[in-house]
């Protein structure tokens, strides 16, 4: 199982370093090597479902703190809300002013 994830954790780390580059807007779990690719849309999720919040900012490593940290992003502030839908496995997130983003690819599992 240990060893599944961390070749998981490597995926992402190789895809989150590439999107970087590209300067695009997203979010890696790397308890899971999910990476959420963000685009602005308007707000679908039920806010009552499950709900986390950014830990860190992704600068191309994971820190030394990743094992209590999981929820990185390469632009969204540490504190921006995450609402995962457990359908079509998209998440809304949210500033509470004026950026919503929904996850429009999944890379990891």
């Amino acid at each position: 199982m240990e060893k599944e994830r961390k070749k998981g954790r490597e995926k992402a780390l190789k895809k989150g370093k590439v999107l970087l580059k590209e300067n695009k807007d997203f979010i890696i779990d790397a308890n899971s090597a999910d990476i959420c690719i963000y685009e602005l849309e308007k707000p679908h999720i039920n806010k009552t479902e499950m709900n986390e919040e950014i830990q860190a900012i992704f600068k191309g490593e994971f820190d030394k703190e990743s094992n209590k940290r999981w929820l990185f992003a390469s632009k969204l502030p540490v504190g921006t809300k995450i609402y995962w839908s457990s359908l079509n496995r998209y998440a809304e997130v949210s500033n509470e002013v004026d950026r919503i983003y929904f996850c429009k690819h999944y890379y990891g599992r």
